[in-house]
């Protein structure tokens, strides 16, 4: 049976709404589309088998009445309802990360930015894609859609070197993986290098015992993983100079200058960082020599606190505050 173009697309839809939107921009209209649909589908109960009605659905899980929410201290969030149920027990899961707003919770689907060059182009891994695709779309349809993102009290994103966790919401609660095992694989394929994994595992250390399978340590050990992957490469030629890494002052990009924004999984058991340049931050191949040695002084000093996070959002008159303790 060949495909209607007349129906209205998902991807259509998705386009529209995350032109500006980070994942968006990772991920790519097709992978993107592929995991809405599946919230829609398995987190709020629509039924793709009917095409025209599900795309509507879609469309209304993006709006408030007729406005789109607004989600406090991660400005910019592209948000999604989200049908949950009251049965947590306390146990963190990513479909258990949503907001509050207006009375209904809200799943920050995407977080729109006017500079998507700084952030990190990491490419996506895709399990089985060469050997076997239909063995891909298998496990792809078992893993997790939902963004995880890092939010603190006073914004999106953590520093890759930054001590200080103690903001984090939610740092406290029990996290569980999708598959419920305690090991996780950390993949990275940064631009100009070979993919690149580490193992996590979330059970119990000698150092670690009160912070067993909570989220602070989940964040944590991702953040430990990049800088591991930055320390191995210091000296290893890149293929794509841009975005090379390496010791900070070398002219590439190091740890400090980096933010952790979310956490997504690429397969059951496999999660990747999505990660943002400091805004100050000024690629090494981007300065001419004159200016870099004749106009330091154009180069913003760095400020730790407004740096690594997006400003706090300005709600109109009028508008339905949001509760800023989410689901706490």
């Amino acid at each position: 049976m060949g495909s209607d173009d007349s129906l209205p697309s998902i991807q259509t839809l998705v386009e529209t709404m995350h032109a500006r939107g980070i994942l968006y921009h990772i991920l790519g209209p097709v992978e993107l589309s592929r995991r809405i649909s599946a919230i829609a589908a398995k987190n709020n109960l629509g039924d793709p088998t009917a095409p025209t009605t599900f795309h509507a659905f879609v469309q209304s899980c993006y709006y408030h009445g007729d406005h789109r929410p607004r989600i406090p201290v991660v400005h910019n969030a592209i948000a999604f309802y989200a049908c949950l149920s009251s049965d947590r027990n306390n146990i963190l899961t990513l479909d258990w990360y949503a907001y509050s707003y207006c009375g209904q919770n809200w799943y920050i689907i995407d977080v729109e930015t006017d500079d998507l060059s700084r952030i990190v182009p990491l490419r996506v891994y895709s399990p089985y894609h060469s050997s076997a695709p239909r063995r891909t779309a298998a496990v792809l349809d078992k893993s997790q859609p939902l963004p995880f993102w890092i939010v603190r009290r006073d914004g999106l994103g953590v520093s890759l070197v930054s001590d200080d966790l103690f903001m984090l919401r939610h740092d406290g609660m029990q996290f569980q993986n999708i598959a419920g095992g305690t090991r996780t694989t950390v993949m990275i394929q940064w631009p100009g290098y070979p993919r690149w994994k580490s193992q996590i595992r979330m059970g119990p250390t000698k150092e670690h015992k009160s912070e067993d399978y909570t989220y602070r340590r989940l964040v944590s050990q991702v953040r430990a993983k990049i800088r591991k992957f930055i320390t191995e490469h210091i000296n290893i030629a890149s293929e794509d100079p841009h975005w090379a890494v390496g010791d900070a002052g070398s002219g590439r990009i190091a740890a400090h200058d980096l933010i952790l924004l979310a956490i997504i999984e690429v397969s059951q058991g496999a999660v990747m960082p999505i990660l943002k340049l400091r805004d100050d931050f000024v690629f090494a191949d981007s300065i001419p020599p004159a200016t870099a040695l004749n106009t330091p002084a154009m180069v913003p000093p760095s400020d730790t606190q407004s740096s690594s996070h997006f400003p706090f959002p300005a709600f109109p008159s009028g508008a339905c505050m949001p509760d800023i303790n989410g689901l706490d």
